[in-house]
């Protein structure tokens, strides 16, 4: 699979197609992920943008099964990013430890609280405590986008502290525009 520092140009979000049950059609997942091969993204998103990233927080069964259809489909040539939700510090970073430890190559977008305001010091701390607890070499990146996480807002200010997690082999924090 791609390095990190080969991760540029058009990252996809994929739809997560699933059931009454939360369990992943894979069907039409696998013809997604080939449209969107076919039409040359250079990454994909999974659990990303379209808030089913927290239906599937407590399933890690779905998740590994959804990335496991990715990289076949892919052939191990496509960076795959998937999106880590959540409120409570220790799920997420079940989540990270899991899937880090089963996919190298795996890059995280770790976001702020879904459903809780932080005061800045607090989110901070927040993404610090997950930062200074994970201990996979996987590239995390930050998802900020205020409007969907409670006004939590990844400031310059906090990216500068979290700077300090910062080396090649796990953080990558990099000003994206979504």
């Amino acid at each position: 699979m791609m390095t990190m520092s080969q991760l540029y140009g058009v990252i996809v979000p994929a739809i997560t197609f699933f059931d009454e049950n939360y369990n992943i059609n894979s069907k039409l997942s696998d013809l997604l992920i080939r449209h969107i091969l076919l039409n040359r993204a250079n990454a994909i998103l999974l659990f990303g943008t379209t808030g089913e990233g927290i239906l599937f927080s407590d399933k890690i069964e779905e998740v590994i099964k959804y990335i496991d259809l990715t990289c076949s489909i892919s052939e191990g040539k496509t960076p795959i990013l998937v999106g880590i939700y959540g409120n409570e510090i220790e799920n997420m970073l079940n989540q990270m430890e899991n899937l880090g430890k089963k996919y190298e190559a795996l890059n995280f977008v770790l976001t702020p609280p879904h459903s809780q305001y932080l005061p800045t010091n607090d989110l901070k701390n927040y993404f610090e405590h997950i930062l200074d607890s994970f201990s996979s070499k996987n590239h995390v990146y930050f998802y900020n986008r205020p409007k969907k996480f409670m006004k939590n807002e990844i400031t310059p200010e906090i990216l500068k502290e979290l700077f300090k997690f910062s080396n090649d082999s796990y953080l990558s924090i990099e000003k994206t525009k979504i």
